[in-house]
């Protein structure tokens, strides 16, 4: 897909309002600024998430990625794929994408910025999506990389809510 001048334009403006918004938390981050990313992490229960911002303007998107910080043992795959498949079912804004050759698994939001403007309010719920979301989900994923378990247990591990502070 060709990205024109505007497209050009349009992805700058809204990788500033990215930038202004980590500014305005006084958030630290990485800034790679001629691939329009920005990388950064944040504290979650109980380990550091990392969260990737990118701003991509062939397709007018801008996506936040968060990568789960282990990977799973190739004789765990099939069984994290259902639990992967169960917790996409539970999510209602993003998803786990999930490399069964790797084993690697990522969080993943985007939405379009097409004739539209980004705002620091849609920036907040696309970083707080994906922080909220890995950090309840990289516990019961590490769980079932370590343990042996049956599909309904595995099941109704992700199935479970989290508990109320």
């Amino acid at each position: 897909m060709a990205t024109g001048k505007d497209d050009l334009k349009q992805a700058q403006a809204v990788f500033d309002t990215v930038c202004e918004y980590l500014d305005s938390r006084d958030l630290k981050y990485q800034k790679e600024e001629d691939e329009l990313k920005v990388i950064l992490a944040t504290k979650g229960d109980d380990l550091l998430i990392p969260l990737k911002i990118a701003v991509d303007p062939a397709m007018q998107i801008i996506s936040v990625f968060s990568g789960i910080p282990f990977v799973v043992p190739e004789e765990k795959r099939i069984a994290m794929t259902l639990a992967v498949t169960a917790a996409n079912y539970c999510i209602a804004d993003g998803s786990f994408d999930y490399a069964v050759k790797d084993g690697e698994i990522v969080f993943r939001i985007t939405s379009s910025y097409r004739n539209s403007i980004i705002g620091k309010d849609l920036v907040d719920y696309l970083l707080m999506c994906a922080a909220i979301t890995a950090d309840r989900y990289n516990d019961k994923f590490q769980k079932l990389a370590e343990e042996d378990m049956t599909v309904g247990e595995i099941v109704a591990m992700i199935y479970e809510e989290p508990e109320e502070e």
